[in-house]
């Protein structure tokens, strides 16, 4: 049932404890943690970048997106630990609670399905520990990196998702460590305040904010006919969704009034639906004191770019001729 993976491996492996560990060749330890969403970010590099293919004529346009944002994190997040999390299919727990859980999602394109290996080698070529966990979603091993990083006292951790969900975990405010998500697409950095600002809620009323509303992405049911607005209104009067639940039947008749006497039940499994676990199995601990490597200094990463064609990343980060791929990255 469980397999923990490759921090270490190319492919899908389960390696040993060692080989998830992304060894300091700095003298200082870091003390702030980026987490990034990994299938999340595959996903938008997929459909937001032009179709390309790599020497071997195999799909890599996700891959090389995939790629420029982990320079591009480790940039805006120096001297952080980076771990990426990713799913190995639907969460079994939340499938035991509720069948069509994830129903209305398409399975993965083919063409991405073929670049998730390259993906998970590129991880390893940036000297990016990853993990995943069967029957464990990105999500749940994300908030239990967060539940470890807090054991071990870490002063950041930054999590890199465009997921509602994810906003669970953001702190309160000064609290250590002091958890954000980092919206790349907006680039946009979520503290407590930024949520609140967004969805007019506290972080931590965000499971009972999604119970009410709902997530079609994940095709989690809410309560019929509450919406953000209204969702907000009732958590700002009531403080949470029980005591929202427990309200309703004295509440001002109407038509959301009675919804929410009629749905209580299912809004209670849309909260337990859409709350994170922070124990998966087989997570490592992040105590080790890591730092990025430099480029230079990461013995796969050129080869790994070179066998893929991707010339001008290689210039951008070692310096050297973009030689004859250079019109493959441009879509020439």
């Amino acid at each position: 049932m469980l397999v923990a993976l490759l921090a270490g491996a190319p492919r899908w492996a389960s390696p040993t404890l060692p080989a998830l560990r992304h060894r300091c060749t700095a003298s200082s330890a870091a003390d702030s943690v980026c987490l990034i969403d990994s299938h999340n970010l595959a996903y938008r590099m997929h459909f937001g970048m032009r179709p390309l293919t790599g020497p071997s004529g195999e799909p890599v346009h996700a891959v090389l997106g995939f790629c420029n944002k982990l320079v591009q994190l480790r940039t805006l997040f120096p001297n952080h630990l980076m771990l990426a999390a990713f799913d190995t299919g639907k969460s079994e727990a939340r499938t035991e609670m509720l069948a069509e859980y994830k129903g209305t999602r398409v399975s993965m394109p083919n063409d991405l399905s073929t670049q998730m290996r390259l993906i998970h080698e590129a991880t390893h070529a940036f000297g990016v520990p990853s993990v995943g966990v069967l029957g464990y979603e990105a999500d749940d091993i994300i908030a239990t990196c967060v539940h470890k990083a807090r054991k071990h006292d870490f002063a950041a951790v930054s999590v890199v998702s465009t997921d509602k969900d994810l906003l669970q975990l953001v702190s309160r405010s000064g609290t250590t460590p002091n958890v954000t998500v980092y919206d790349d697409r907006r680039k946009l950095l979520i503290d407590a305040a930024r949520v609140k600002e967004l969805h007019g809620v506290e972080a931590h009323q965000i499971v009972d904010y999604l119970a009410l509303v709902g997530d079609n992405s994940d095709n989690v049911p809410g309560v019929p006919g509450v919406g953000p607005k209204s969702a907000a209104k009732f958590l700002l009067e009531h403080g949470d969704l029980e005591a929202v639940l427990g309200a309703a039947p004295t509440m001002r008749k109407s038509k959301r009034q009675q919804a929410l006497v009629d749905f209580a039940e299912t809004a209670r499994l849309a909260k337990r639906l859409v709350t994170l676990q922070y124990d998966v199995p087989g997570v490592p601990e992040l105590h080790e004191p890591w730092v990025q490597t430099p480029f230079a200094e990461l013995p796969d990463l050129q080869p790994f770019l070179q066998a893929h064609g991707f010339a001008q990343l290689e210039r951008r980060l070692f310096g050297v001729a973009a030689g004859k791929f250079r019109k493959l990255e441009s879509g020439g």
